[in-house]
């Protein structure tokens, strides 16, 4: 942190003109969020003059928060950090984050990365970008790891399932918490006892597929995969009814062409979720959709929508998974032009999105449980 802003300060003072590439990013980030929100961003060169003058001027103070004896030396008449400059950076670890209150904070960096994340813990922490005015929550910024990051998105996931359950009535129903035992045999398990580190949550119409991965295994792998998808390449563009042991095998032929560099995905998890929904279905079926689809072009750097909204790409494509008089599950098989322009490895490779059935429960899978 020192070495850094003494960078920073030494060109403000010596030579702003260096600093003129990361103001300009920063100023045009901030815009567009700002114009988003339909207000009215400062004039760009007074501004940077001022954020020059501010730096070169050491109106930025720098705070260690490492002990309970430096926050009582921090805190002013209202219980909070005091701000003794115009603007005020404060680093610290566990000290830091137990429920001290810094007013106008607008950017964090979060580096918290435990081996096992639990989720009260974090939705605490989750207050300090959260339940402000529009308006500052248009200029707020959060940093961290793609890991941490992850991790939010699976309990934000998990929070909305719960709650819109609760709101549509589904809790009647009931919320169903499952993970597979030794022989990959689906099984329910108890809501108190998911690590949060390994979880993985559906809503009805929702969709679970991987994302921010690299490509391995070569041409050949993809041919295989060509060859399991005969049936739906037949009819390419239309659901088509398979059975289930089909579905598992283009599955594992897909896994042994991803690998993920930040997070490993939960592939256990489209399997069971494939088993509870067929389960399910009245009557009980051995069989889903599928649906393949080849000559996309999505690049790597768009790869990571989570949700899989963006991931489907046409209008159309969206409206057929998304059909709400499907009772099935459906597996959708995008297959990508996977060129070196797009970021990927070269060649053409399947993508897989499981899709829930509209009318499913809301499913929780835990691939972990605590003892």
């Amino acid at each position: 942190m020192d070495w850094i802003f003494e960078a920073i300060h030494d060109g403000a003072t010596n030579n702003p003109a260096a600093l003129r590439p990361l103001f300009d990013a920063a100023f045009d980030d901030l815009a567009r969020s700002v114009t988003a929100n339909g207000g009215d961003m400062p004039e760009r060169e007074a501004t940077f003059a001022r954020c020059i003058g501010a730096v070169a001027d050491d109106d930025v103070a720098r705070e260690k928060v490492n002990s309970d004896r430096d926050v009582m030396a921090l805190l002013d008449q209202n219980a909070e950090l005091r701000l003794r400059t115009p603007y005020n950076i404060f680093v610290g670890g566990n000290t830091l984050d137990r429920g001290i209150t810094i007013p106008k904070l607008i950017a964090f960096y979060y580096g918290r990365n435990p081996a096992t994340m639990q989720a009260d813990t974090v939705l605490q922490h989750s207050r300090m970008y959260g339940n402000r005015g529009r308006d500052d929550l248009a200029v707020t910024r959060f940093y961290t790891s793609r890991g941490v990051y992850n991790r939010l998105q699976t309990i934000n996931t998990l929070e909305n399932t719960l709650r819109e359950a609760f709101e549509s009535g589904a809790h009647d129903r009931g919320v169903v918490f499952i993970q597979t035992d030794p022989t990959n045999r689906v099984r329910p398990c108890a809501p108190n006892k998911i690590m949060m580190s390994n979880l993985v949550a559906v809503r009805p119409n929702g969709m679970l597929l991987p994302t921010r991965f690299v490509i391995m295994g070569g041409q050949a792998a993809q041919r295989h995969i060509d060859t399991l998808l005969a049936p739906a390449l037949a009819k390419e563009g239309h659901l088509v009814e398979v059975r289930n042991e089909l579905v598992s095998e283009i599955l594992q032929a897909v896994e042994k062409t991803m690998e993920f560099p930040d997070e490993e995905f939960e592939w256990n998890a489209m399997h069971a979720l494939i088993e509870l929904y067929s389960s399910r279905t009245l009557p009980p079926s051995e069989t889903m959709l599928l649906l393949a689809i080849r000559s996309r072009a999505l690049g790597k750097e768009k790869s990571g929508d989570r949700t899989g909204i963006s991931i489907l790409g046409t209008p159309a494509t969206r409206a057929l998974v998304q059909d709400g008089g499907r009772a099935k599950p459906l597996l959708v098989l995008l297959q990508q032009s996977g060129t070196k322009e797009l970021g990927w490895s070269g060649y053409p490779f399947w993508w897989p999105i499981l899709a829930a059935p509209p009318r499913a429960e809301p499913c929780v899978f835990a691939s972990k449980t605590a003892a």
